[in-house]
C-alpha cells in the first residue's frame, strides 16, 4: 500500500513538472507575439498611417540577428580598414557645403544612427570638429556597451533610428554603412531624422548606389572579400580587449579575420518588397606563435534580411517631414573615400598585413605595394545629403 501511494505519488509529480514546462513554453510563445504584435504598430508618438514610404511595417530578421553583431570586437575589427579620420573630416565637408545657419565655432553637433563601435563619433572628438553633446546610437545593447568602452565615454546609447526625438537640437546627422537598410519604417526614420536636426541641419546617409541596385535586381551582384590579419598587440589596443572565444590573446599570436559581404544568391534580391537576402560572414583564426591553432571560428552565419532603399523613394518621403534632398548621390559624389594606406597603418601600426578585397566597386586591394599612399575609392556606397527646411 506504502509503495502504490509512493508511485502515485511519484507519477502525479511528473505530470506537474510536464505541465509546468509546457506552461514555461506557452508564456515564451505568447511574450513573443505580443512583442511581434508591439512592434508592428507605427513607432512613431503620432498613430499615424501607413503609406507608400514605408519600408515595411512588420518585423523582419535583419543581420542584426547574426552573432557577428553579438561580437562587437571581431566586427569592429571587420571594418578597421576605413579611413575612419577621412571619412570624419569629409562628413564636416559635406555639413559645410550644405548645412544653412551655421555658427562661426566651425564644429557641428552630430547625432549618429547605428553608430556600432562608434569610430566615426570618437575619431570626430579626437580631431576635435565636434560639439559636445554629439552621440551615437544603436539598437544592439552589446555595440553600445562596447563602444563605450573602448573610447571610455559616455556619448553611446540605445536608441531606434525610426522612433527617435532629438528634440531638433542637432547640426547633423549621420547614417553610415547601409545603416538605412535596417530601418523598420522609412516613414519612421525620416520623422526621426526631422525631430532631431535644427533648421537647416543636414542628414548624410550613405547607401547603396544605383548601379548596386541594378546589379541586385538582374543577379549579376557579387560578395566582396577580404582579408585582415593583426599580431595579438594590435588586436588588444585597437579592441581594449583581452579573450577572444574564450582564448586570452598573446602579444605574438596572429589573428585573421577572412570576410564575405555581399547577396546570399544571385535570386536574392525581391523587386515586390525590395528585400534583400544579403550574407555576411567572417571567419576568425587565431594562430599561437608556434602555428597551432587556439581560434578558429565563423560569426554570422546565413542570410539577413535588408531593404534597398532607393534615391527616389528616400527624396519623396523627406518632402512630407519638411526636409529637401540637396545632393542626390547618382548625379555625382563618384563614390566613398574609403581607404588610405599611410591612415590605416597610423591606426593599426606598420606591421598591418594585406587587406585582400575583390568586388564589384571597390576592385582589388592586396597589401602595400605599389598601392601605399595612395586612395581607395568605394564606389558601392553613395552619399544622399538631406536637408531641414528652415
Amino acid at each position: 500500500m506504502k509503495r502504490d501511494l509512493l508511485k502515485y505519488i511519484s507519477l502525479v509529480y511528473l505530470v506537474v513538472i510536464i505541465l509546468a514546462a509546457q506552461c514555461v513554453q506557452s508564456f515564451t510563445f505568447l511574450r513573443s507575439y505580443l512583442r511581434l504584435t508591439r512592434t508592428n504598430q507605427p513607432r512613431s508618438p503620432t498613430d499615424r498611417p501607413r503609406s507608400e514610404t514605408d519600408v515595411f511595417d512588420f518585423h523582419l530578421p535583419s543581420l542584426h540577428s547574426h552573432r557577428i553583431y553579438d561580437t562587437p570586437a571581431i566586427y569592429d575589427m571587420n571594418f578597421i580598414i576605413r579611413d575612419f579620420e577621412e571619412e570624419a573630416l569629409f562628413l564636416t565637408e559635406i555639413y559645410g557645403d550644405h548645412a544653412q545657419n551655421q555658427d562661426s565655432s566651425m564644429k557641428i553637433k552630430v547625432l549618429e544612427f547605428g553608430s556600432g563601435p562608434g569610430r566615426h563619433i570618437t575619431t570626430g572628438y579626437g580631431l576635435n570638429i565636434l560639439k559636445p553633446g554629439s552621440i551615437g546610437i544603436d539598437s544592439n545593447p552589446k555595440m553600445v556597451e562596447y563602444a563605450k568602452m573602448r573610447s571610455e565615454t559616455n556619448t553611446f546609447d540605445v536608441g531606434d533610428m525610426c522612433d527617435y526625438d532629438g528634440k531638433n537640437t542637432f547640426d547633423a546627422c549621420w547614417v553610415l554603412l547601409n545603416t538605412l537598410a535596417h530601418a523598420t519604417s522609412l516613414d519612421g526614420f525620416l520623422e526621426s531624422v526631422s525631430k532631431s536636426l535644427r533648421p537647416g541641419g543636414v542628414c548624410v546617409v550613405e547607401m547603396f548606389s544605383s548601379e548596386d541596385v541594378e546589379r541586385f535586381k538582374d543577379g549579376t551582384a557579387e560578395p566582396e572579400d577580404w582579408i585582415v590579419e593583426f599580431d595579438g598587440e594590435e588586436y588588444t589596443s585597437l579592441t581594449k580587449t583581452e579573450e577572444l572565444e574564450g582564448h586570452k590573446i598573446q602579444e605574438d599570436d596572429v589573428v585573421t579575420l577572412s570576410s564575405s559581404y555581399g547577396p546570399a544568391r544571385p535570386d536574392a534580391y525581391d523587386s515586390k518588397t525590395s528585400m534583400l537576402d544579403i550574407d555576411l560572414e567572417v571567419k576568425v583564426v587565431v594562430n599561437d606563435k608556434r602555428g597551432d591553432v587556439k581560434v578558429d571560428k565563423v560569426f554570422g552565419e546565413g542570410a539577413g534580411k535588408m531593404r534597398v532603399v532607393e534615391v527616389e523613394e528616400l527624396a519623396k518621403g523627406c518632402e512630407e517631414y519638411g526636409m529637401e534632398l540637396v545632393r542626390d548621390a547618382n548625379e555625382g559624389l563618384g563614390g566613398w573615400r574609403e581607404l588610405s594606406w599611410e591612415n590605416v597603418e597610423e591606426e593599426v601600426g606598420e606591421d598591418l598585413e594585406g587587406i585582400e578585397g575583390e568586388g564589384e566597386g571597390g576592385g582589388e586591394v592586396e597589401g602595400k605595394g605599389e598601392e601605399e599612399g595612395e586612395e581607395q575609392v568605394n564606389d558601392d556606397r553613395w552619399i544622399c545629403v538631406l536637408r531641414k527646411i528652415i
